[in-house]
Protein backbone atom coordinates (compact mmCIF):
# COMPACT_ATOMS: atom_id res chain seq x y z
CA UNK A 1 0.00 0.00 0.00
CA UNK A 2 1.72 3.36 -0.72
CA UNK A 3 1.85 6.07 1.75
CA UNK A 4 -0.90 8.11 0.31
CA UNK A 5 -3.54 5.43 0.54
CA UNK A 6 -2.22 3.86 3.96
CA UNK A 7 -2.50 8.07 5.41
CA UNK A 8 -6.31 7.85 3.96
CA UNK A 9 -6.75 4.75 5.86
CA UNK A 10 -5.46 6.17 9.24
CA UNK A 11 -7.45 9.47 8.72
CA UNK A 12 -10.83 7.07 8.04
CA UNK A 13 -9.90 4.75 11.08
CA UNK A 14 -9.16 7.77 13.56
CA UNK A 15 -12.78 9.22 12.43
CA UNK A 16 -14.24 5.71 13.41
CA UNK A 17 -12.50 5.82 16.79
CA UNK A 18 -13.49 8.66 17.77
CA UNK A 19 -17.06 6.88 18.02
CA UNK A 20 -15.88 4.56 20.75
CA UNK A 21 -14.53 5.70 24.28
CA UNK A 22 -12.13 3.00 24.69
CA UNK A 23 -9.65 2.53 21.77
CA UNK A 24 -5.95 1.94 23.30
CA UNK A 25 -5.02 -0.56 21.64
CA UNK A 26 -5.30 1.55 18.48
CA UNK A 27 -3.50 4.74 20.16
CA UNK A 28 -0.62 4.87 17.42
CA UNK A 29 -3.59 5.08 14.24
CA UNK A 30 -5.59 7.69 16.85
CA UNK A 31 -1.91 10.09 17.11
CA UNK A 32 -1.65 9.70 13.60
CA UNK A 33 -4.81 10.12 12.42
CA UNK A 34 -5.62 13.19 14.53
CA UNK A 35 -2.33 14.72 13.25
CA UNK A 36 -3.41 14.37 9.85
CA UNK A 37 -6.78 16.07 10.22
CA UNK A 38 -5.54 19.05 12.33
CA UNK A 39 -3.07 19.48 9.22
CA UNK A 40 -5.43 18.96 7.10
CA UNK A 41 -7.63 21.86 8.88
CA UNK A 42 -4.53 24.15 9.21
CA UNK A 43 -3.11 23.87 5.94
CA UNK A 44 -6.58 24.89 4.13
CA UNK A 45 -6.97 28.34 5.80
CA UNK A 46 -5.63 30.75 3.12
CA UNK A 47 -3.47 32.65 5.54
CA UNK A 48 -0.47 30.12 6.72
CA UNK A 49 -0.39 32.73 9.84
CA UNK A 50 -2.87 31.46 12.45
CA UNK A 51 -3.67 32.17 15.38
CA UNK A 52 -4.15 30.01 18.77
CA UNK A 53 -7.36 31.12 18.47
CA UNK A 54 -8.12 30.19 15.48
CA UNK A 55 -6.40 27.19 15.63
CA UNK A 56 -8.30 26.31 18.77
CA UNK A 57 -11.54 27.12 16.75
CA UNK A 58 -10.35 24.75 13.75
CA UNK A 59 -9.63 22.26 16.11
CA UNK A 60 -12.99 21.70 17.74
CA UNK A 61 -14.34 21.60 14.28
CA UNK A 62 -12.59 18.57 13.91
CA UNK A 63 -13.23 17.49 17.07
CA UNK A 64 -9.97 17.60 18.64
CA UNK A 65 -10.40 18.25 21.86
CA UNK A 66 -8.46 20.71 23.88
CA UNK A 67 -6.81 18.28 25.94
CA UNK A 68 -5.04 17.07 22.75
CA UNK A 69 -4.13 20.18 21.11
CA UNK A 70 -1.49 21.14 22.17
CA UNK A 71 0.56 17.59 22.39
CA UNK A 72 -0.24 17.67 18.29
CA UNK A 73 0.74 21.18 17.83
CA UNK A 74 3.80 20.38 19.22
CA UNK A 75 4.31 16.55 17.46
CA UNK A 76 3.56 18.49 13.89
CA UNK A 77 6.21 20.78 15.10
CA UNK A 78 8.56 18.13 15.91
CA UNK A 79 7.69 16.95 12.05
CA UNK A 80 8.59 20.58 10.77
CA UNK A 81 5.36 20.67 9.56
CA UNK A 82 4.25 23.92 11.63
CA UNK A 83 6.55 26.42 13.44
CA UNK A 84 4.99 29.10 16.21
CA UNK A 85 6.95 32.36 16.08
CA UNK A 86 7.37 34.13 19.54
CA UNK A 87 3.94 36.20 19.25
CA UNK A 88 1.64 33.20 19.13
CA UNK A 89 1.49 32.68 15.74
CA UNK A 90 1.62 29.49 13.91
CA UNK A 91 3.04 29.05 9.94
CA UNK A 92 2.29 25.69 8.42
CA UNK A 93 5.05 24.99 6.23
CA UNK A 94 4.69 23.36 2.89
CA UNK A 95 1.80 21.10 3.33
CA UNK A 96 -0.36 20.69 0.26
CA UNK A 97 -3.21 18.13 -0.13
CA UNK A 98 -0.78 15.92 -1.60
CA UNK A 99 1.33 15.54 0.76
CA UNK A 100 -0.41 15.77 3.79
CA UNK A 101 -1.11 12.12 3.52
CA UNK A 102 2.16 10.93 3.07
CA UNK A 103 3.29 13.37 6.19
CA UNK A 104 0.40 11.19 8.37
CA UNK A 105 2.13 7.83 7.29
CA UNK A 106 4.93 8.90 8.41
CA UNK A 107 3.91 10.09 11.84
CA UNK A 108 2.36 6.65 12.40
CA UNK A 109 5.51 4.51 10.91
CA UNK A 110 7.60 6.90 13.45
CA UNK A 111 5.51 5.80 16.58
CA UNK A 112 6.79 2.72 15.86
CA UNK A 113 2.85 0.56 15.29
CA UNK A 114 2.22 -2.74 16.61
CA UNK A 115 1.06 -5.53 14.43
CA UNK A 116 -2.57 -5.63 15.48
CA UNK A 117 -2.91 -1.63 13.83
CA UNK A 118 -0.62 -2.61 10.64
CA UNK A 119 -2.97 -5.23 10.30
CA UNK A 120 -6.28 -3.33 10.44
CA UNK A 121 -4.53 -0.59 7.83
CA UNK A 122 -3.95 -4.25 5.62
CA UNK A 123 -7.34 -5.22 5.95
CA UNK A 124 -9.06 -2.41 5.34
CA UNK A 125 -6.91 -1.61 1.99
CA UNK A 126 -7.60 -5.20 0.59
CA UNK A 127 -11.28 -5.12 1.31
CA UNK A 128 -12.21 -1.97 0.48
CA UNK A 129 -12.02 -3.19 -3.24
CA UNK A 130 -14.17 -6.29 -3.05
CA UNK A 131 -15.46 -8.52 -0.51
CA UNK A 132 -12.57 -11.70 0.76
CA UNK A 133 -13.79 -14.97 2.48
CA UNK A 134 -12.58 -15.04 6.14
CA UNK A 135 -10.28 -18.08 4.99
CA UNK A 136 -8.27 -15.51 2.55
CA UNK A 137 -7.88 -13.16 5.40
CA UNK A 138 -6.98 -15.35 7.83
CA UNK A 139 -4.20 -16.41 5.47
CA UNK A 140 -3.17 -13.34 4.20
CA UNK A 141 -2.53 -12.46 8.07
CA UNK A 142 -0.61 -15.52 8.95
CA UNK A 143 1.57 -14.97 5.81
CA UNK A 144 1.85 -11.28 6.72
CA UNK A 145 3.47 -11.71 10.35
CA UNK A 146 5.80 -14.82 9.07
CA UNK A 147 7.07 -12.34 6.57
CA UNK A 148 7.62 -9.49 9.44
CA UNK A 149 9.08 -12.13 11.42
CA UNK A 150 11.58 -13.43 9.08
CA UNK A 151 10.09 -16.93 9.05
Amino acid sequence: MDERNKGAWLIHHTNKLQQYSNFHSYDNIALAGKCGILLSVLSCEENSDLTVQKIKGLAKAADISPLELPSLLKRLEEEFLIVQDGKQIYHVLGVTSTNLLTYTTKIFEETEPDKRELAVLELAEITSDKPVSSHVISEYIQDSQAVREGA
